[in-house]
């Protein structure tokens, strides 16, 4: 695992390839996406509310080559402050948590979608 997350080592060349096959893009962000809703429902649901403004804050990019969530804004600023914690407040790691819980996981779908783009383009996975 990643500091912050989980990496994939060779995942840039495994998507370039994808599309050397004639996978759309499309269909290798909705893998991710796939992966990114998961996270952030998890997210959301580990989060604590108080007004409910940082649990707002949590989403997911949409991007061919990786999953990226992110928590906090200009009006949840201490979303920071939630996760890391600091000198005075204990750290929830609402994101790291999921990430940590859900990386196994994580890594399964991705190699589950990415299996059933290549057999549909006729190639066995």
């Amino acid at each position: 695992m990643a500091e912050n997350g989980v990496k994939v080592l060779g995942l840039n060349k495994v998507v370039r390839n994808l599309e050397k096959l004639g996978v759309d893009s499309e269909d290798i962000k909705d893998a991710f996406t796939k992966v990114g809703d998961r996270v952030v429902r998890q997210a959301k649901l580990a989060a604590p509310a108080d007004t409910g403004k940082m649990k707002s804050t949590i989403r997911a990019s949409r991007r061919k080559n990786s999953s990226y969530i992110r928590m906090g804004s200009a009006k949840a600023y201490y979303a920071r402050f939630v996760e890391y914690g600091t000198l005075y407040i204990t750290p929830r790691r609402v994101l790291r948590g999921v990430v940590q819980r859900e990386g196994t996981w994580a890594i399964e779908t991705i190699e589950s979608e990415f299996n059933k783009l290549i057999v549909e383009r006729g190639f066995s996975a």
